[in-house]
């Protein structure tokens, strides 16, 4: 009788789910850091599908890589949602009518950020979009950087 006793608290509890609290990473709020697929500058696609931008947190570290466009800086931020990008240096090989080349200028602007469906726009003292980019990690790379043909795309996951 006692052996049945303890058992039927086990039996019973197999036949009903027990949900326990997990904390869901895609419920925090998103995060400026990492790597972004650029996807605008000044409202333009750039014209190379893998320029990226990556903003650090460990040294407060900026850069942009593109095929003809390498910047680099530092960023200050002041409150939670102001960027400036500072002390830039640039290695431009674009063309004039290539967005990219408006890369440095366009950062140069930045002064603040917000989160729109995931994606992080960089904005000017009046609140216009100048850079639009999205998260790296959740896009499938493209086929180029799969076969190591990209070197700069490789430099700018390491950062």
């Amino acid at each position: 009788m006692k052996k049945a006793t303890l058992l039927f608290p086990l039996v019973l509890s197999a036949c009903f789910p027990v949900v326990l609290p997990v904390v869901n990473p895609s419920d925090q709020a998103p995060n400026i850091y990492g790597t972004w697929r650029l996807q605008e500058v000044y409202s333009k696609a750039p014209k190379d599908e893998d320029a990226v931008f990556t903003i650090n947190s460990s040294d407060h570290g900026f850069s942009a890589v593109s095929a003809c466009h390498k910047v680099s800086g530092r960023y200050v931020t002041a409150d939670q949602q102001s960027f400036t990008v500072r002390g830039l240096k640039s290695d431009a090989q674009c063309g004039a009518n290539e967005p990219e080349a408006k890369l440095t200028d366009a950062l140069a602007k930045v002064r603040h950020y917000r989160f729109v469906d995931r994606d992080l726009e960089l904005l000017n003292e009046k609140g216009d979009v100048i850079l639009m980019g999205k998260r790296l990690l959740t896009e499938r790379t493209h086929s180029q950087a799969d076969e190591d043909k990209t070197a700069y795309l490789q430099d700018a996951r390491r950062n």
